[in-house]
């Protein structure tokens, strides 16, 4: 009818990270006068939607709304906007759209395993997902996948070095062809992978060989809470370190059996300690 909206379209829903609250974005044709606007929530694409809230028209024909009463860590979300009349009676309903919802997990092999729901709907189509990995705070691009893919295999054999948590979320990418001419992004929420720590420590070494200082290579560790303490035979600490990169040259002491006491933490905030002994041959 003349009173009713040509159209109200679901442009986007995201997660907004970290607070894995969501954000919904719709368009609506405001040349026909409305009240405003109720957004539907539900825990599967078929229902039962309840009510996450009303926003009330501002004259514009772009809306959002923040749904903060969501766990976006813990499943996908459908959504649905209904416009509303002036007497704030429904009168149009637009499509249906979800969250990305990701889950990941440490997979053997120093490899993380990704999965998501895929992205539902866009008039443009979903084109692919981009995947994004953070080390220690700092989100980097690691891949791009096609529209029919929701699954990936991270390799994390090379961040060694890094603390061993290992965060991720996906985006999916719409393409062109979208009548109102958006290309939209939406994100996922974010998952986190912990790779275990890895301890490697030589028994022997020769400061004037090839093994110059004995050094523990620590993968996969919390460089903030490291400690590497060295003994004589007599139980009294000869050298320590809090520097995961600086190793034991032997300093003044003779040719001999030392012990050796190594504290760290994992990625997942285990405190460990190692001890053994270490031959100094000079």
């Amino acid at each position: 009818s003349a009173s009713t909206p040509s159209y109200v379209y679901l442009s986007k829903v995201t997660v907004i990270n970290p607070s894995e609250e969501v954000n919904v974005q719709w368009q609506v044709d405001n040349t026909i006068p409305v009240g405003g606007f109720q957004i539907l929530r539900a825990a599967n694409p078929n229902g039962p939607y309840s009510s996450a809230g009303v926003v009330y028209t501002h004259g514009g024909s772009n809306y959002s709304f923040v749904d903060n009463y969501v766990n976006a860590s813990l499943r996908s979300y459908y959504y649905k906007v209904h416009v509303l009349d002036t007497c704030m009676n429904e009168i149009k309903r637009s499509d249906t759209s979800n969250t990305i919802h990701l889950t990941a997990y440490s997979s053997g092999n120093l490899t993380a395993t990704l999965n998501w729901t895929y992205y539902n709907v866009w008039l443009g189509n979903v084109t692919g997902y981009n995947i994004y990995r953070s080390l220690d705070g700092v989100f980097t691009f690691v891949a791009n996948v096609s529209a029919g893919t929701n699954t990936f295999v991270d390799d994390v054999s090379p961040y060694a070095t890094y603390s061993g948590k290992f965060t991720y979320y996906v985006e999916a990418l719409e393409g062109t062809g979208n009548p109102y001419g958006f290309t939209e992004k939406s994100e996922s929420n974010y998952a986190e992978v912990y790779i275990d720590a890895n301890l490697y420590i030589p028994n022997a070494f020769v400061p004037k060989g090839h093994n110059k200082i004995f050094i523990p290579v620590a993968n996969y560790i919390e460089k903030t809470d490291y400690r590497l303490s060295i003994y004589d035979r007599w139980g009294d600490k000869v050298w320590e370190t809090t520097d995961v990169t600086e190793g034991w040259d032997g300093g003044k002491y003779g040719e001999g059996v030392y012990g050796y006491l190594v504290q760290y933490k994992t990625s997942i905030g285990e405190i460990r300690e190692q001890k053994g002994i270490v031959n100094l041959v000079r």
